[in-house]
């Protein structure tokens, strides 16, 4: 499954390791700058986690969290290299779901907002309450991960049925072949060859759904794929 983080820092060297941290476990970082500019991204699709970086926000972070808590029952994560107990309590009294210490290991950051956002989604809370996804002719029942193509079932693996997932789940916007693979198979990611993995299991997709739906599935060469976006 693809995670979708929100995190608000301005650290470019923070920002592209991050991304390349969570993209192992299936996770999609988009950067923001604000609680404003959170809010917004929150309007556009399916997210799961926002992380703050309270070194970067300041002296706006609670107000910052009191903002985003009005607009979300998402997790909130607040990271800080400077500890400090009672901002801690103030900052968890706001709405945050947790404030750590930035820990010596960036994979303690990945687990901790794992946990969150398991607890989140085993809730149905927010958007989660979606159970089914539909395109054109093609239903996708998340609760029972079944598939149905122009009434009929079609098997996909579990790789193949959380690529069409991401695909379905934001008709339009184009997934890179990293994002497809690692969103695709999480910790399980083995492939030394990550275009080729892609292209193989996007062809097995197309096939099984059938040649009246494969079309609206679009190649951008050299970068990754997308579901052509419907009216």
């Amino acid at each position: 499954m693809l995670y979708n983080i929100i995190l608000i820092d301005d650290n470019p060297e923070m920002l592209d390791h991050a991304r390349e941290e969570w993209k192992k476990y299936g996770g999609c970082l988009t950067n923001v700058h604000s609680a404003k500019e959170a809010i917004e991204e929150l309007k556009k699709k399916e997210y799961h986690l926002i992380k703050i970086v309270a070194d970067y926000v300041r002296e706006s972070l609670l107000p910052s969290i009191n903002k985003i808590r009005d607009a979300t029952d998402m997790p909130i994560v607040v990271m800080t290299s400077h500890y400090d107990s009672a901002l801690k309590v103030a900052a968890l009294r706001c709405g945050a779901d947790e404030y750590l210490a930035v820990p010596e290991t960036s994979e303690e950051i990945l687990m901790t907002g794992f946990a969150h956002i398991r607890r989140y989604c085993s809730f149905d809370c927010g958007r989660h309450d979606k159970k089914v996804i539909t395109y054109q002719g093609i239903r996708l029942d998340l609760r029972e991960r079944k598939v149905t193509v122009g009434g009929r079932d079609v098997y996909l693996s579990r790789g193949e049925f959380e690529c069409l997932r991401m695909l379905m789940s934001n008709p339009g916007s184009l997934f890179t072949y990293e994002l497809l693979y690692y969103g695709s198979y999480g910790e399980e990611a083995r492939a030394e060859d990550i275009l080729s993995s892609v292209r193989s299991f996007i062809k097995r997709i197309r096939k099984k759904i059938g040649a009246d739906y494969d079309l609206h599935i679009q190649a951008v060469h050299g970068v990754g794929y997308k579901l052509e976006k419907t009216e």
